[in-house]
């Protein structure tokens, strides 16, 4: 675009700096909890088509549940800016909107602003389970021969996430009474977020 000045010839107007994701942005990962994303959270400013070097991006997240590397970022002479995230210990909290999802947003912004801005999203999947918890009250009553009554576990990591597909194994202390199945699993996919695991007796 060019202007007519007063006295003067045409004049080139700057085009608006504009921020994207980078190819590739690194956005959509998934690592256990407290894990390092394998690849950096990567944007790219550019003038037209024309990378810029040298401008400042601003790394922030909406809610403060995991580690960024850097607050702010420069970029190089390909226009990229970078950092590294860091999940938080949540995977699977119920009481959490996102972390019942695994959910860690972090924006990226253009400086001076915040005006131009770039969303991502990374997951967080459970550890290894290390531990069962006991599902609703310990001594239940059931009619002799007759009544039914159900326990429930759930599998849970080092940091309380619960998970899924994890096999467990029932049995009756001193043959005294029935088990339904001596196998059951918890609910969910094997290592994703889990319900617990149910069995009869």
């Amino acid at each position: 675009m060019t202007l007519a000045a007063c006295g003067d010839g045409p004049q080139a107007v700057p085009e608006r700096l504009t921020l994207q994701p980078a190819d590739p942005s690194g956005d959509n990962q998934t690592d256990t909890a407290l894990g390092t994303l394998a690849r950096p959270l990567r944007v790219v400013v550019l003038r037209g088509q024309d990378p810029v070097e040298g401008a400042t991006v601003s790394w922030q997240q909406p809610y403060p549940l995991g580690v960024l590397s850097a607050q702010r970022s420069t970029t190089d002479r390909s226009g990229i800016a970078e950092i590294q995230f860091t999940l938080g210990s949540g995977a699977c909290d119920p009481h959490n909107d996102l972390l019942a999802l695994g959910s860690y947003p972090v924006d990226a912004y253009l400086l001076p602003g915040p005006t131009a801005r770039v969303s991502f999203h990374a997951s967080a999947s459970p550890d290894t389970p290390v531990q069962l918890l006991r599902l609703g009250s310990y001594g239940q009553v059931g009619w002799a021969n007759t009544g039914v009554v159900e326990y429930a576990v759930y599998a849970v990591d080092r940091h309380g996430n619960r998970v899924g597909g994890v096999a467990i194994d029932w049995a009756v202390a001193g043959d005294r009474g029935q088990i339904g199945s001596s196998r059951t699993f918890t609910a969910g996919p094997a290592g994703a977020c889990g319900g617990p695991a149910t069995a009869l007796f």
